[in-house]
């Protein structure tokens, strides 16, 4: 039998638009439950009347069993005038949580909005150095193809050497523990109006503690002329420790007491 996750949104009116300083956008959500081994995603209609960056922090979450709320969340709306030659990028994990050990996929989303310019040759420092917890890094799971293009829209829009087929890989110019695309000549090439989305398979370390590893992406460059690129977006995923077991006795010496009995002479 299936359980309906029930999430109850208190509030959820857009008052006013984001570039508005008096008034605020607020919703939250209360009374719901969400299953065991499960997530809920709430999604919320916004709007702008004006370009420009807009960050968003989120409260954290609690629940009746965790009382105290965990950490926040942030992330950056980034409002371009229509048709403007831009680009812009997000990432994200493929998970929020893995165990250590364990592998993962760091998917980077590259967007070109303009209306009618393809943007050639686009450059940007994905995770340079990988980041690290514990003094134990996260590491990609080949070098130097660490990652590939898995989803285009509309098809066949974003490429690499002019092959623009899903799964072609976007060579990397760091190295296992640095992640760079610094092509140049006919590189990663996107479309007008078009999105791209590289997907990179990396491991975090067995021997790692456990704890959030935070990854930055910065430095988004395209050798087409008249063109504007955001700043960096950052990801985070939880690494969890395998549980462990421990084994002693108590007390570590004990006593034997040892019974004779000697067997009586025959008469």
């Amino acid at each position: 039998m299936k359980k309906r996750i029930n999430i109850a949104l208190r509030r959820a009116v857009v008052e006013g638009s984001l570039a508005d300083t008096t008034e605020r956008a607020r919703a939250a959500a209360t009374g719901g439950s969400i299953p065991a081994n499960s997530s809920c995603v709430i999604t919320a209609r916004v709007r702008s009347g004006t370009a420009a960056a807009y960050v968003n922090v989120t409260s954290g979450v609690s629940s009746t069993q965790t009382p105290t709320a965990g950490p926040t969340g942030t992330d950056t709306l980034n409002v371009v005038v229509a048709g403007t030659n831009r680009l812009i990028y997000t990432k994200s994990f493929s998970q929020a949580q893995a165990v250590v050990g364990t592998s993962l996929n760091m998917v980077f989303t590259i967007q070109n909005l303009s209306a009618g310019t393809a943007a050639q040759d686009v450059v940007f420092n994905a995770a340079d150095p990988m980041p690290t917890v514990g003094g134990q890094t996260l590491t990609l799971n080949t070098v130097p193809n660490s990652c590939t293009i898995t989803a285009a829209a509309p098809a066949a829009s974003c490429g690499f050497n002019s092959v623009t087929a899903l799964g072609t890989a976007v060579p990397n110019t760091g190295s296992a523990t640095s992640l760079q695309f610094a092509t140049t000549g006919t590189g990663l090439r996107l479309a007008a109006n078009s999105t791209c989305t590289l997907t990179c398979p990396v491991t975090i370390p067995a021997t790692t503690t456990g704890g959030n590893y935070v990854n930055t992406a910065t430095v988004l460059n395209t050798g087409t002329g008249g063109f504007t690129t955001t700043a960096g977006d950052s990801a985070t995923v939880n690494a969890v420790a395998r549980p462990t077991i421990a084994k002693a006795f108590s007390p570590t010496d004990i006593g034997i007491c040892l019974l004779y009995t000697s067997p009586s002479p025959r008469d």
